[in-house]
Order: structure tokens, then sequence, then C-alpha cells
């Protein structure tokens, strides 16, 4: 009988915690993607569900600069893994991160990692009368909070990584980043992280979601009247679903970013993806 072990295992070094073994068993996995404080997503992987082709469907850098308009060209993104974190904070932000002294309650700032309710507090509100500087310490903030929110979310919800904050020392230059290509990177380590047999949740950008609005029909909500609240749908019966394996052939759009959409997005730097 075939098994799904790898012929070489040196090739797919993480095959023995793969949860591709799990499914091969029979057994139901769960997992949780979580994004800007909530849960968007809860789902069951169960074995047998061979829905989705094995080719064609990922996110490009396409994607990345069509759906979240972010640059696809420019210097590389670089992490920083080591640094007194809150002076660097209390450099670019103006406020140094304290965690409170009561041990009972959560810690502000951990190792990297920043929680973003910090930054809701102290960046919320800019003052109309606000002077260069606080403009663009609160500017630097809410990048950040695009961050923690967006780009870059970790399965926590509610924590930013302080390793890119570092780019954000002279703002002059942030655009000449390629912050596309990172949170590309950044959302496939996170999908290579949760294919482990254990993972429960999922960090990484919410363009899969964006993905699929663009190339498949399935699921898309159709909208045929305006009811008022509360009011149900009499007259609405319900219809028969093909299985949805033998739909995707014709509710799949392969590519739908069409050179007249392309030619109406604003300017940034994507030519790579024309």
């Amino acid at each position: 009988m075939a098994m799904p072990d790898p012929v070489d295992p040196s090739v797919l070094t993480f095959q023995a915690t793969h949860r591709s073994l799990a499914a091969w068993e029979g057994s139901t996995t769960q997992f949780r993607a979580r994004s800007s404080s909530y849960n968007f997503i809860s789902g069951e992987v169960e074995a047998g569900d061979s829905y989705i082709p094995p080719h064609g469907w990922r996110g490009t850098l396409q994607d990345v600069a069509v759906i979240l308009g972010l640059a696809i060209e420019g210097q590389a993104v670089i992490g920083h893994e080591e640094g007194h974190w809150p002076n660097l904070v209390h450099k670019l932000l103006g406020v140094r991160p304290e965690n409170p002294q009561d041990p009972t309650k959560p810690k502000i700032i951990t190792g990297s990692s920043l929680k973003l309710t910090w930054l809701r507090e102290h960046f919320s509100v800019l003052e109309d009368d606000a002077d260069d500087v606080t403009v663009e310490r609160h500017a630097c903030a809410y990048i950040l909070y695009l961050f923690g929110c967006i780009m870059f979310p970790d399965k926590s919800g509610d924590s930013v990584q302080l390793m890119y904050l570092p780019q954000l020392g002279d703002l002059e230059w942030v655009d000449e980043y390629s912050w596309g290509s990172a949170t590309l990177a950044y959302l496939y380590r996170n999908l290579c992280r949760a294919s482990r047999e254990d993972a429960k949740d999922i960090g990484g950008c919410l363009l899969l979601q964006k993905w699929f609005w663009e190339h498949i029909h399935i699921g898309r909500p159709i909208i045929r009247t305006i009811r008022p609240a509360g009011q149900q749908d009499q007259d609405d019966d319900a219809e028969d679903y093909e299985p949805l394996a033998s739909r995707i052939s014709f509710e799949m759009t392969w590519q739908p970013y069409t050179t007249a959409k392309m030619d109406a997005l604003p300017h940034i730097r994507y030519s790579a993806c024309r």
C-alpha cells in the first residue's frame, strides 16, 4: 500500500510532523486563523478533502501588488532579531512601553512583541495643532499598527513584531522597500508552520481570503433583493448545488486581472507582475 512519506526524507524535512500524516490515517484536525484581535476563520480539515487542484492555487507577487497595493520591487525588508526594543520604541514614537508592576496584568512588551492595544491607547488621536515631530511619530505608529493587523499579523491577534521597526527610522525611505515581497514571504512562512500536525492557529496576511474572492465565484454572496432587517425571504426556495469539486473548472477565474483593471490601479512599483 502506498504511503505519504517522501522517497528521499532529506527533501521534505518536516514530513514527520506534517498534518498530511493525520489525514492519511483518517483523523480530523482543526485550525484557527487569527488577525486584528478576532477569529476570522474556523474550520476543519478532513481526510478526503481533495477539492483544491494541486496547481495554480497560490498567492503571487501580482496578487500582493493588485489586492494590497504594496510594492513588490525595491530593497529587501530584513528584520532585526536583536535590540533593546523599549529604547527603540521610545526613540521613534516618543513613548516608552513599560510592563505593569502587577504580575497578574498582561505584559505590554515581551521580547520583540508589542501589544497593539498599547499603540491604540497612545496614538489613536492626533491633535489638530500637533507639530511635525508628533505627526511623524503618529505616522510611524500607524504603519507599525498596519504591520500587526494586515501585513504581518501573528497568531495572538493583538501583537506586532518590532523587528521591522528599524525600517521606519526615516519615513522618507519607507517606500523604497519591497513590502509586498516581505508580506508574501511572511504568509508562506506561516502556512508552512500551520501545516504541522500540532498547529492550531495560523498567522499571516488576509491575502488568501481576498485571493479567493478574486479567483473563485463559489461562495460569493448573491444579493437578490434588499429586505428590512429581521424579515425572511419566503419566496427563495433552497437551491440544489453540485459538489464543489465538479464546479471548479467553470467557476474559477485563473487570471482576474485584466489589462483594464491593471491600468486603473494607482501607480505602485509592480511592473514585474504585468
